[in-house]
């Protein structure tokens, strides 16, 4: 089922929140205490993984931070790209790996989509790189993390197809511990 017949269906159940929920006006999405896709309350706005823009937010009932990333407006006006969006969410969704962020879910709200992730406590490798270069063993433990989670996504069929130093965070510590995001992206 593509994700516009998903969202036609889900329109049905709009008191249950998800992919159907009644939409916010645009004007009142960046506010915060506004509440997207029926549980997600605001929080503020956040520059997501990959530059995308988005919002932290908090679950309501799950009382945890998320991540919400919008996608681009020519995706979400584009029904095959959306198709595939859905598709791409549904198959990372069943990814569960150290080093993967996951994907939770995927909302629309006024005629716009984000795809939902658990917040990281991590710095883009791009930026990182620019503060604070990582010494060779610490270099060598991320590719050899990074490597990990992508043969693993790969060996479950689903490929990211976009892997930048943006989408790669990386949590201090010693080791370092990298974590791959936007598999849906």
């Amino acid at each position: 089922m593509d994700i516009r017949r998903e969202a036609a269906v889900a329109m049905t159940h709009r008191n249950h929140g998800g992919i159907g929920a009644q939409a916010a006006p645009r004007s009142a999405m960046t506010r915060a205490n506004t509440l997207m896709g029926g549980r997600y309350e605001v929080i503020e706005e956040s520059e997501c993984p990959g530059g995308f823009a988005g919002y932290k937010v908090r679950h309501i009932l799950l009382d945890s931070l998320l991540l919400l990333t919008a996608l681009p407006d020519e995706v979400a006006r584009n029904a095959e790209r959306l198709a595939r969006v859905g598709a791409a969410v549904r198959a990372a969704g069943r990814l569960r790996h150290d080093h993967i962020v996951p994907v939770l879910d995927l909302v629309a709200e006024d005629d716009r989509y984000f795809i939902v992730e658990p917040v990281v406590d991590g710095m883009p490798l791009g930026r990182m790189i620019a503060t604070c270069p990582l010494d060779a063993p610490d270099a060598l433990q991320v590719a050899r993390q990074l490597a990990d989670a992508l043969a693993y996504a790969h060996a479950a069929g689903v490929f990211h197809g976009t892997v930048s130093p943006a989408s790669i965070l990386i949590e201090s510590g010693s080791p370092p511990r990298a974590s791959l995001s936007g598999f849906a992206l």
